[in-house]
């Protein structure tokens, strides 16, 4: 998280006259200087403006002579530094690239134990910074090799499905894709996802069955104030099924979970109206 000082060093919105940061070292009239104190999370890292290392001191001239004019560049520069700053700190760590990352050394490694402790140690260290514990749980479940995410899975799916595709799948048109997207928003919603954190491997075959069976026949909407048709449900299925289907294929996620949309029931269900109605 960043520290309480770095944080009041960057409201810069209290004092009526709004100069913090900004100084003319020469005096009055001459150009303005952007001028504050270094992030003790910025300190010896790399200053992407100079090529050096940061020091104690931020200093930058703002090539104006206009308060106007500097106000306005401090605060693109108060913004880059924010952000320079967050990339440092836990929080903005624990990715999902990072624990792909981690996932490929696990699987490659004489001593998976060793960085096992190690990845431990991390989530612990993080969850005492204060990061939230559903980011640490997805990036801890991403390296252990237990989870994919839902939306980074569907997003790949989508990219290898495109036409001129170096895979050879059969592409998707637009009208299926925005419908995949659809039927993945339905499936957020049925696990109560609201912060887009699910993984593929989440839906076990007991969810899958309730997403059908029960969750989506009971959505209504203005074209379907009873509830959604049988047909509608199965096409919402058939496109999550060929998505875990590729994720399988893909080794994505792994062949243990099996195929949570692979259905069985005793009760027959009566067959595919193909005809068009008028």
């Amino acid at each position: 998280m960043l520290s309480s000082e770095t944080l009041s060093m960057m409201d810069h919105t209290n004092g009526a006259e709004d100069m913090q940061y900004i100084i003319q070292p020469r005096g009055p009239g001459t150009g303005w200087v952007f001028r504050m104190v270094t992030p003790t999370e910025l300190v010896g890292k790399p200053n992407p403006w100079t090529g050096k290392p940061f020091g104690k001191e931020i200093r930058k001239g703002l090539s104006t002579r206009r308060l106007p004019d500097a106000r306005r560049q401090r605060d693109v520069i108060l913004g880059e530094i924010r952000k320079l700053t967050f990339a440092q700190t836990d929080e903005a760590n624990f990715g999902v690239e990072e624990a792909q990352a981690i996932r490929q050394q696990l699987a490659s490694t004489d001593d998976p134990d060793g960085l096992m402790w190690a990845l431990d140690e991390r989530v612990q260290r993080g969850a005492q910074r204060g990061v939230p514990v559903s980011k640490l749980r997805r990036y801890n479940q991403v390296a252990l090799g237990k989870g994919f995410p839902l939306d980074k899975a569907l997003e790949q799916y989508v990219q290898e499905r495109s036409p001129d595709n170096r895979r050879g799948y059969k592409p998707l048109s637009q009208t299926t894709v925005n419908n995949l997207r659809t039927a993945v928003r339905h499936l957020r919603n049925f696990l109560g996802d609201t912060e887009e954190i699910a993984c593929l491997e989440d839906v076990t075959s007991t969810r899958a069955a309730a997403f059908r069976n029960e969750y989506l026949p009971s959505l209504t909407s203005n074209r379907s104030p009873h509830g959604m048709a049988f047909k509608t449900v199965e096409k919402n299925i058939t496109l999550l099924r060929q998505l875990w289907s590729w994720a399988r294929e893909r080794k994505i996620s792994r062949d243990r979970y099996g195929d949570p949309w692979s259905f069985t029931s005793a009760v027959p269900r009566k067959s595919r109206d193909r005809a068009q109605s008028r």
